[in-house]
């Protein structure tokens, strides 16, 4: 008995001392893990904060400071008024759009050349051809230039990679030879420019500075130089300058800007101020931009005003007409008016950008509203108590006057066009309709200059003596009061004062005192100018702001969505230039909502007049837009039906809060949304009593949520989450959440009948008697243990039968043995309930929710365990994907992956799947051990992707190779012969990262490809890469005999005219030669002579997996490189072959090669 005791004892220490050894083990891995994770701090070590100190200094001889991005040119072109006011909020408006357009353009290709040195060239090629402004591309290059000098000069001797970090060592070099090879090729390729971004990211990343201070720096030194030219500028002094350095703003600025760039690709680098350009290039001796604005006076516009509107010669109706009639008898002669625009244009030419400048000929819009006869009783006639017959603003007078207006539009157009691709025609008549900017508008008693939306009559302009009020409306018989009288009397006696021999007739207007006869044209003419006062023209010139708003955007204005057409529309409604700008360089509608929030001179009650009718015109164009013939036939869709009812997809996420306070402190009128809604729910027949209408009336917004749902019969993809808290997992009880009770209402009942696609937070949608007839794809977010003791057993989930692609969020814990089998419970009660028959694909997720990493636990997750957990719908899966929730911590993933100890190990009664994706700790163990590797995989499975896979992965392989070439080995058979991919999926803190798998390649891999089809990946997670193990292998060794051949010399003597097959060199060798001597000389001068089927019986002889190149193929079969190509299309377009990544591979045979094999 006591030796029993002692042997328990025994055993039991040995436990101890071996759970000892572990947990030293991970305690180790975690400080070595910690050693080499980022530093927390800024900088990484005191060199890389000396280099940082250096690369900040304003005295590095990088030529900064003379360019100063268009900063006066936009002072130049921003006047301050009164003249004395200060600049500085001009220069602080330029220096944040300077910094965005830095941000959105220039920083992609700073933090691309960081992490990509190798693609320097490419990058420095695609800056250049992103960069159209020639004066910011010349800066550019100047600027990287000189920061080439630098490093060659001054920090090429002083910074070597050192070797004591071999991490460090390599990713420093390959950024130094990528260096030195772009500047080699800078003194002899002329497409390499050297541009400022790509370089600025490669030397500092030489130089150790951690990317995001080498982002900030870039940024901060932009911000700095603009500055420095401000100063110049007379815009501040120096202490200012740097105040403004040291604020607490421009950090928050740079730092957002870097932030919001990270991610962004190379790209979707653009600019984010387009005007920005313009100031930029505005710096150069000629114009990016000219607009021109003419033809009005061509047809005779002057007349038509002095005698159909104004009557300054008391003109009759007679007048009028024969003045609109000259008009279009000069519009009909469209090869003058035509004629005389084009002249202007190409005077215009030699003052214009020829690379990049543009030619604005603006038209005009029609003056006049013509809804309704409002205006027919008003006249504008400006001699008081003397016309006889006074012109009215008729409709039949508007109509033609708008006409008029069209057709020089129309000729304008056309010498627009004609005039080269430097000419374009702005027509911004939709837009002066859109906002009812005409005079007589509908319901507008005229005249009513001050009105805010008027787009005519730009009022600051006034002549002496003219009273400065509103003008008077006047009706029937009575005229304008005062507003022309002081104005126009002045400009009459001035004439008459210089023409002492004219005099003034009351019917003819200026005649000669000696005759009876109006003055000749030339005197009319000559005086015409200031016989209608300027303000009177302006009476009818485009008003400021808005018109130069619509010039400066070009021909017509692309929006990118219906909310960014809309706020800016207001701001141009209101006159906020800066407003119009702002919202036109974001795309973000929640930005551009914002900025249409803060729009200047914004009146609640005049927007209110427009708004509906700026909606609806926008909507108007945006359907009738030929690039949106979807969005047409999607809306013309619905037919007879409401918009509700058309509405097949929703996603939702809503949290069972009140929001009245919420909605109040955003401006949103909730009230009169939650009168409408409780209308909605009594016509539904829930009443005051029903916890549904008293939800609702306390402004729960998930209940908000549900009355949308029972209003949306044909949904067909459901993706919503209730949440109890916008912090906390999804709701348990989502229906009350909802609808307030316990039931959903009838019209979810039968009407998510069509629904195939739902995504909810947990699987109470499936207890409530919901039809999902048609549910063929499920969902569900939350999965604990919770979840599975709530169940009743086998179905007891209604909707799921149909399902054949269902995700499952599920708590970790299911993995946990003990755990769940002390609760009674497991993971396949889920998998019963739901009895999905027809599954093909399940996606599980396994979330973390019940343990810590500082927790002390001794639990160890059974990977094995859970996949038996399966065995309900092992035999109808196709593809099975299980993974671990990714967060930023990858220190709990690691921890995660090395709970799980007890691997599984067979799969072989999957005998369906063809796709799986699962972490490697599930399916055998990440150290080596003395048990081997058993794990038999599914007898069909073709693609196999291994998460964090460890070192006895390529052990697994070996005798993976074994097993599959042993045809008498007594082993089981582990393989599957239909595989033909491998994936593994790699994470630098996770597991083996990258590093340890192309650090020597293993040649089983090549063995893997070559003699058994099956092909091996590696993906890198955290940067996106995959590439091919045989691949590397391939390159690697041949690269290595390629070296020892170059030591060799070449016999070519009698001896090789006795060659035999067996005595050929190795084909990898001949390929590799046939790449550096090249294809184009022919060894057997047989250009011409190979067949199709000569190039497709090679091509069968090499391997299927690798196939060859087009320039091996030349030199094996002693031809071109240009016939190979042609052969290759030819067998290409047949089908016989297919190219990929410049290799080809073979397909099948022709007939010919088929006959051959027949014989």
């Amino acid at each position: 008995m006591s030796s029993m005791t002692s042997s328990s004892a025994d055993q039991q220490s040995l436990q101890d001392e071996i759970a000892e050894l572990e947990r030293r083990l991970r305690d180790a891995k975690s400080r070595l893990d910690q050693q080499h994770a980022p530093s927390s701090s800024t900088f990484d070590n005191g060199a890389a904060l000396h280099a940082l100190l250096l690369l900040s200094d304003s005295a590095l001889p990088l030529g900064s400071f003379a360019f100063s991005s268009g900063l006066e040119s936009y002072l130049a072109h921003h006047k301050v008024s009164p003249p004395s006011a200060s600049q500085l909020p001009l220069f602080n408006t330029f220096l944040r759009l300077s910094l965005s357009t830095l941000a959105s353009t220039a920083l992609p290709y700073v933090l691309a050349a960081y992490r990509t040195p190798e693609e320097i060239e490419t990058l420095d090629n695609d800056f250049d051809a992103s960069t159209p402004c020639t004066v910011a591309r010349r800066a550019s290059i100047a600027q990287g230039r000189a920061l080439l000098a630098v490093w060659d000069r001054s920090f090429k001797a002083r910074y070597k990679p050192s070797q004591g970090d071999a991490k460090e060592f390599d990713s420093r070099q390959v950024a130094i030879d990528a260096l030195t090879s772009f500047s080699a090729a800078l003194r002899t390729s002329p497409h390499a420019n050297a541009h400022y971004a790509p370089l600025w990211g490669l030397v500092t990343r030489i130089l150790a500075v951690p990317l995001h201070e080498s982002a900030y720096l870039f940024l901060f030194s932009h911000a700095r130089t603009v500055m420095s030219a401000a100063v110049r500028a007379s815009v501040m002094g120096p202490y200012q300058a740097q105040a403004l350095l040291a604020s607490a703003e421009l950090q928050d600025r740079i730092r957002a800007l870097v932030d919001e760039g990270w991610e962004r690709k190379v790209e979707d680098a653009g600019q984010s101020v387009p005007v920005m350009d313009l100031w930029v290039a505005l710096n150069s001796t000629t114009f990016n931009l000219i607009t021109i604005s003419a033809g009005g006076n061509d047809i005779g516009l002057t007349p038509i005003l002095r005698n159909c509107v104004y009557q300054f010669y008391m003109a009759g109706e007679e007048s009028c007409q024969k003045s609109i009639d000259e008009a279009q008898e000069k519009i009909a002669n469209e090869t003058q008016l035509f004629q005389n625009v084009t002249r202007l244009i190409e005077a215009a030419k030699p003052h214009l950008n020829t690379t990049q400048g543009l030619i604005y000929v603006t038209g005009y819009a029609r003056f006049f509203g013509t809804g309704d006869n409002t205006c027919d009783n008003v006249t504008w006639a400006v001699w008081r108590n003397i016309e006889h017959t006074k012109q009215y603003l008729k409709l039949e007078m508007r109509q033609a006057l708008n006409d008029m207006v069209l057709s020089v539009n129309a000729v304008l157009h056309r010498a627009a066009q004609a005039a080269g691709p430097n000419v374009r025609f702005i027509d911004y008549d939709a837009i002066i309709a859109m906002l009812c900017g005409r005079y007589c508008e509908l319901g507008v008693q005229e005249p009513d200059p001050n009105r805010r939306n008027l787009m005519f009559y730009e009022w600051d302009t006034i002549d002496p003596g003219e009273n400065r009020t509103s003008l008077q409306n006047s009706t029937g018989d009575g005229v304008p009061k005062g507003s022309f009288e002081g104005g126009i009397a002045e400009q009459v006696n001035k004439t008459l004062q210089e023409h002492p021999d004219w005099t003034f007739d009351k019917d003819k207007g200026f005649v000669k005192k000696n005759e009876t006869e109006v003055g000749g044209e030339g005197l009319i003419e000559d005086t015409i100018h200031w016989l209608i006062p300027d303000s009177y023209k302006r009476i009818f010139a485009n008003k400021p702001p808005s018109s130069d708003i619509l010039v400066e955007y070009g021909t017509s204005i692309t929006f990118c969505c219906a909310e960014q057409s809309y706020m800016f529309c207001k701001a141009l409604y209101f006159g906020d230039a800066e407003s119009c700008k702002l919202i036109l360089t974001t795309t973000d509608p929640a930005e551009q909502k914002a900025q249409g929030k803060s729009v200047k001179g914004f009146n609640d009650e005049e927007w209110d007049v427009v708004k509906s009718r700026v909606a609806r015109v926008g909507n108007w164009f945006k359907f009738t837009n030929p690039d949106n013939t979807h969005m047409r036939k999607v809306l013309l869709g619905t037919e007879d039906k409401e918009l509700a009812e058309a509405v097949n997809a929703l996603v939702k996420l809503l949290l069972r809060k009140p929001v009245d306070k919420l909605y109040a402190e955003q401006g949103f009128k909730l009230a009169d949304l939650r009168d409408r809604c409780i209308l909605k729910l009594e016509e539904l027949g829930y009443q005051q009593t029903h916890p549904w209408w008293r939800s609702i009336n306390n402004s729960i917004e998930s209940s908000f949520g549900g009355l949308l749902l029972a209003l949306l019969p044909n949904l067909t993809d459901v993706d919503f989450w209730v949440k109890d808290h916008q912090r906390g997992p999804p709701s348990s009880e989502c229906i009350s959440g909802l609808w307030g009770g316990t039931s959903p209402p009838p019209a979810v009942l039968q009407g998510w009948k069509n629904v195939d696609h739902l995504t909810v937070g947990d699987a109470s949608l499936l207890k409530c008697g919901i039809n999902f007839e048609a549910l063929t794809a499920l969902d569900l977010r939350t999965i604990s243990i919770g979840t599975v003791l709530r169940l009743n057993g086998p179905r007891s989930l209604q909707g799921a039968e149909n399902v054949k692609d269902l995700s499952l969020s599920v708590s970790i814990q299911f993995a946990d043995k003990p755990l769940v089998e002390k609760a009674e419970i497991e993971f396949g009660g889920l998998l019963e309930a739901l009895a999905c028959h027809e599954l093909k694909t399940l996606k599980i997720t396994f979330i973390n929710d019940g343990y810590n990493i500082n927790d002390d636990l001794t639990t160890e997750l059974n990977g094995g365990y859970f996949i038996n957990q399966l065995h309900s719908v092992r035999e109808a899966l196709e593809t099975l994907l299980i993974t671990i929730e990714t967060t930023d911590d990858d220190e709990e993933l690691d921890w995660l992956v090395d709970l799980f100890q007890h691997p599984n190990c067979s799969m072989g009664n999957f005998v369906n799947l063809k796709n799986l994706v699962i972490p490697q700790v599930f399916l055998f163990a990440s150290l080596r051990t003395d048990t081997g590797n058993p794990w038999v995989m599914p007898p069909n499975l073709e693609q196999l992707d291994m998460l964090w896979p460890g070192e006895l992965v390529e052990d697994w392989f070996e005798e993976f190779v074994i097993t599959i070439s042993d045809a008498e080995s007594k082993q089981p058979r582990t393989f599957s012969s239909k595989l033909r991919r491998i994936t593994l999926s790699c994470r630098d803190t996770v597991g083996f990262g990258p590093a340890y798998f192309v650090g020597n390649v293993r040649p089983v891999y090549w063995d893997l490809s070559t003699t058994y089809g099956i092909e091996v990946e590696l993906h890198d997670q955290l940067n996106g890469t995959r590439d091919n193990m045989a691949s590397m292998y391939h390159d690697e060794h041949l690269d290595d005999d390629m070296s020892d051949s170059d030591s060799d010399e070449y016999d070519d003597d009698d001896e090789d005219a006795n060659e035999t097959d067996d005595d050929m060199p190795d084909l990898q060798i001949i390929e590799e030669l046939a790449r550096v001597v090249g294809p184009q000389v022919a060894p057997l001068s047989r250009v011409g002579l190979v067949t199709e089927t000569a190039v497709l019986r090679f091509l069968r002889e090499c391997s299927l997996n690798l196939g060859t190149t087009y320039h091996f193929l030349a030199y094996a079969l002693g031809t071109s490189h240009d016939e190979i190509a042609t052969r290759v299309d030819s067998l290409r377009l047949a089908g016989h072959v297919r190219v990929a990544d410049e290799r080809v591979y073979f397909t099948s045979e022709n007939e010919e090669l088929l006959e051959e094999d027949l014989n």
